[in-house]
């Protein structure tokens, strides 16, 4: 939409410290949110999630949870996911089963937001919160194959969101398909302004990672003249 400002998705505010990058939570406490830094966690039956000496505590009542938080925070924030939308999602939980649910409420948030975006014109916005709510999705279910009802949920949601935010991307992208053996893939072109037949770089996504995880470094080609096209694999 003309003279509306275009924003990375997951920009928020913040500043460099000493210790580097830092934000502030919705209650004004300071957070560290270096890769790797400590997230808060809940214990079980404990309704207190405050930081511990300035910095926030790490649960260990669940070690799968604990590890998973901790190690997957890198890649979450790389891809697109925001901090603050980080720290709130994972602060709240006390056990790994709870993972699926907080992050599909996560994409549903922005889901809403794109959709009254969407109504109100605001196309920019809309593209913003679809692609968010879709990566919300993803990772709600990128490791969830032991329900795969709600695996398909999850993954039904990611894929509409995904497709939804593609009119409204800069550059936008479309939806095409290629033939492999009996089936046809969908893939997801996206090609610089003002080139008709730019290079293309291929993105094949890994063993749980998928499309919606791409946007970081398709943005870094398509600045420097080349179009992208990603795909997920059959069973991805």
């Amino acid at each position: 939409m003309a003279g509306e400002r275009r924003a990375a998705p997951g920009r928020g505010r913040g500043r460099a410290g000493p210790r580097g990058p830092e934000r502030h939570d919705h209650a004004g406490r300071q957070t560290d949110l270096r890769p790797g830094g400590a997230v808060g966690l809940r214990h079980r039956g404990d309704d207190q999630t405050g930081p511990v000496d300035g910095r926030p505590a790490v649960a260990v009542a669940d070690p799968t949870l604990t590890r998973v938080v901790q190690s997957w925070q890198p890649r979450f924030l790389a891809n697109g996911i925001d901090p603050n939308d980080y720290q709130r999602t994972v602060s709240g939980l006390a056990a790994w089963e709870e993972w699926y649910a907080a992050w599909m409420r996560l994409g549903g948030e922005h889901e809403r937001l794109a959709q009254d975006a969407s109504r109100d014109g605001r196309e920019i916005t809309a593209g913003e919160a679809y692609y968010r709510a879709a990566l919300a999705y993803h990772f709600a279910v990128f490791s969830w194959v032991h329900n795969l009802a709600e695996y398909d949920a999850g993954h039904r949601k990611r894929v509409d969101c995904y497709r939804n935010a593609l009119p409204f991307l800069d550059p936008p992208g479309e939806r095409v398909e290629f033939p492999l053996e009996t089936i046809r893939i969908p893939a997801y072109l996206r090609k610089p302004r003002g080139l008709a037949r730019p290079p293309v770089v291929l993105f094949l996504s890994g063993l749980d990672s998928a499309k919606e995880e791409h946007a970081t470094f398709e943005a870094f080609f398509l600045r420097r003249g080349l179009a992208t096209l990603t795909l997920d694999g059959p069973g991805q």
